[in-house]
């Protein structure tokens, strides 16, 4: 297999497990970055495209918006479902991006293929969480590459993998519904109140250095 090919999956998987395990904006755009990079790799070596995925078309148009838009990133919000007022998800957190952004990066996107990518995230009036999305690219991605002879990666790829095949053994959804459930009002209002509170990040140096 292709060296550049086999470092760039293990880049994408390796910042994709940070990101879930200690998620935030640093580690979000890092993602983002080598998914990005991931793909190009894909493309010009062994001929695998990810743009057949509506999760990574969705993820591309914001990597690139707030390519050239960094200064919005201040825009966004990780937070944690436990620090949520009644809320719960089958994930852990929530990445809130507000819905003027998502619409604007959408807005650069062939109109079939935006309308395909708006159902990978999950709308709540006047944001969106992305985190679903995120996820299941991370899927998405494994599915598209699992045909290749990588041969033995290093641990997050192999954990990836690992918990891949054993969900199939289990007949469990690898993919992740992300909706939120409440038990004290709107969930919209609910995330609201938590993207309101939270304090503004501070400026963001991801995507330029590999931790």
């Amino acid at each position: 297999m292709n060296a550049t090919v086999v470092t760039a999956v293990e880049r994408y998987f390796r910042l994709y497990a940070r990101h879930l395990s200690s998620p935030d904006l640093d580690s979000l755009l890092a993602m983002l970055e080598s998914l990005h990079g991931l793909n190009d790799k894909l493309r010009t070596k062994v001929q695998i495209d990810l743009f057949g995925s509506d999760a990574f078309t969705a993820l591309k148009a914001l990597r690139n918006f707030f390519h050239h838009e960094e200064e919005m990133f201040h825009r966004v919000r990780i937070l944690p479902f436990a620090r949520m007022r009644g809320a719960q998800s089958d994930l852990l957190f929530a990445c809130l991006v507000e819905r003027e952004l998502v619409d604007r990066a959408l807005s650069k996107v062939q109109s079939t293929k935006s309308a395909n990518a708006v159902g990978t995230m999950n709308w709540y009036g006047p944001i969106v969480d992305i985190q679903p999305c995120l996820y299941n690219a991370a899927v998405d991605v494994y599915e598209a590459i699992a045909p290749l002879d990588l041969g033995s990666l290093e641990p997050h790829f192999q954990m990836f993998r690992d918990s891949y095949e054993r969900e199939t053994g289990l007949g469990v959804p690898h993919k992740v519904s992300g909706r939120i459930i409440t038990r004290a009002g709107d969930a919209t209002a609910v995330l609201m109140e938590a993207f309101l509170s939270a304090p503004s990040p501070p400026a963001s140096s991801a995507g330029r250095s590999d931790p």
